[in-house]
């Protein structure tokens, strides 16, 4: 029979092991935050890469489509995509960016879009160069996510997921302001929800998708009080790590001394 000293040091030994099983398990979302948060530094110093970015936007009669980037580490950045027929492309130096119109490469400060007579119309070109303007590089965009986060927890598919509140959806996911080519403002979304899916492999960010619900009413341009929801799916995913060569015209790299 055992006796009663060893009996209590098994049994103190099952109840560490229990209890350490349990805080390990509560410990997932702080562990998995972490992850992420090594995996996003983990992409800030990659010597170079190429991504894509695809766009999706339902319940919007246009969606941007798929924007190409290049960067690289101290040097600079470079975003290609095509609208209607017309190619639009941003370079980026640091924080300074310059962008293509139809007379040449302008300085993002001065790059102005006409305003179309008919309020009811649109410039999607116009909607594109000002969205190539308003993006970083993924580590940059992920940087600015991840200080908005505060959980994440295990996903499907080995992913790692994180709801964000719906302050931050409507501040970083859905910001109300003018959009170019429409001379109207756009209504603050009735509400907004926001939830991101990252991969990480072999310690490294390596893509994501944001999926941002919006119940909007009105749109800019109409005059209806119409309420309506609006998907946006944006995917990230990186390639040609390493391999990245970054090419700026001259004409750009000049703007952005």
């Amino acid at each position: 029979m055992m006796n009663m000293k060893k009996y209590l040091m098994i049994a103190a030994y099952c109840g560490l092991a229990l209890a350490s099983g349990l805080a390990a398990k509560a410990a997932g979302t702080p562990d998995a935050l972490t992850r992420l948060s090594q995996a996003a530094k983990a992409l800030a110093e990659l010597p170079n890469y190429s991504w894509s970015l695809n766009i999706i936007i339902e319940g919007m009669p246009f969606s941007p489509g798929i924007i190409h980037g290049k960067t690289q580490k101290g040097g600079y950045a470079h975003l290609k995509t095509e609208v209607n027929g017309q190619i639009l492309e941003t370079a980026i130096k640091d924080y300074r960016k310059a962008i293509t119109t139809p007379s040449g490469w302008v300085a993002a400060r001065e790059f102005k879009t006409p305003m179309p007579k008919d309020n009811s119309k649109s410039d999607p070109a116009a909607m594109v160069a000002q969205l190539l303007l308003d993006l970083q590089t993924p580590d940059l965009e992920t940087e600015k996510i991840l200080g908005k986060i505060k959980t994440v927890k295990p996903g499907k598919d080995g992913c790692l997921v994180a709801e964000v509140a719906e302050d931050v959806a409507r501040e970083v996911m859905a910001p109300n302001r003018q959009m170019p080519g429409i001379s109207t403002k756009p209504p603050p979304p009735k509400s907004a929800k926001s939830v991101i899916r990252f991969w990480i492999k072999d310690g490294l960010l390596v893509k994501s998708e944001i999926e941002v619900q919006l119940i909007v009413i009105g749109l800019p341009g109409k005059k209806d009080r119409i309420e309506r929801k609006i998907t946006k799916h944006i995917t990230t995913e990186l390639k040609d790590i390493g391999k990245t060569i970054v090419l700026v015209p001259e004409d750009a790299k000049r703007l952005l001394k």
